[in-house]
């Protein structure tokens, strides 16, 4: 089904924040969201975050080692999700991303979605 995506992340880290926004027509799946370059896939078991050739792995139980691309290699990275809830008209995430046992950023991310009539 085609929607109208709101997209917003806000990524904290030690003492600064970057936030970025998207408004774009997007596919909702039964298990998937796709827009722009990102995708996010969910189960009751993990979540998979894809934007462009990068992806991460969430396990809803357990904090998860990822190797993540970066563009110029690979970084190894654990994720923590802290909160997923999803209902018809949104999804909104909460992890953290950590190496070793430190937390390298807190992320929040919004999605609006609204059903989209095309032309």
């Amino acid at each position: 089904m085609q929607i109208k995506v709101h997209y917003k992340a806000l990524f904290i880290y030690d003492n600064d924040k970057d936030t970025v926004e998207y408004n774009e027509i997007g596919q909702l799946d039964k298990n998937k969201l796709s827009f722009k370059d990102i995708s996010i896939y969910f189960d009751e078991h993990k979540m998979i975050l894809k934007n462009g050739s990068s992806s991460l792995l969430f396990n809803h139980y357990k904090d998860t080692y990822n190797q993540y691309d970066v563009g110029y290699g690979k970084v190894n990275i654990t994720t923590r999700l802290l909160k997923f809830t999803k209902n018809d008209h949104s999804i909104k995430l909460k992890y953290q991303l950590l190496d070793h046992h430190d937390i390298i950023t807190t992320v929040y991310i919004l999605v609006e979605m609204i059903p989209y009539e095309g032309a």
